[in-house]
Formats: structure tokens, C-alpha cells, sequence
């Protein structure tokens, strides 16, 4: 893509911003930043994330089980 995609934790909450691409969280364009969480999908010109919360029950963090 053209432009950066920013992710910033603050006060425990993910929020999602650009400073030039139209980005959309679940289908809603966005403006400005937003506040993201689990399950939600973010969207821009040939790009596209899905966010989720990983489980502590089956973390392994790269080590073998």
C-alpha cells in the first residue's frame, strides 16, 4: 500500500489509524482513529487485517509443547 498503517496500545485499548489512507473497521469508514478489539477487521486499499485476542490457555509463544 501507499501510506502507513499505525497501531497504537494506549490505556490497555488497540487503536487503529493513517495518516492518508481511507481505512474501514467491520465495513464503517473511519475517521480520525478507532478503538480496536477481537473479531474485528480492518480494511484499506490492498490491505486487510483481522484482530484477535490470543488465548493464555493455548499460548506457546514459539516454544515446542
Amino acid at each position: 500500500w501507499e501510506d502507513s498503517v499505525i497501531l497504537i496500545h494506549r490505556g490497555g485499548d488497540w487503536l487503529v489509524r493513517s495518516p492518508r489512507l481511507t481505512l474501514e473497521v467491520n465495513g464503517k469508514k473511519l475517521r480520525g482513529e478507532a478503538t480496536i478489539g477481537d473479531g474485528q477487521i480492518v480494511t484499506g486499499p490492498d490491505l486487510r487485517f483481522h484482530v484477535e485476542t490470543p488465548s493464555t490457555r493455548s499460548s506457546n509463544r514459539g516454544g515446542r509443547r
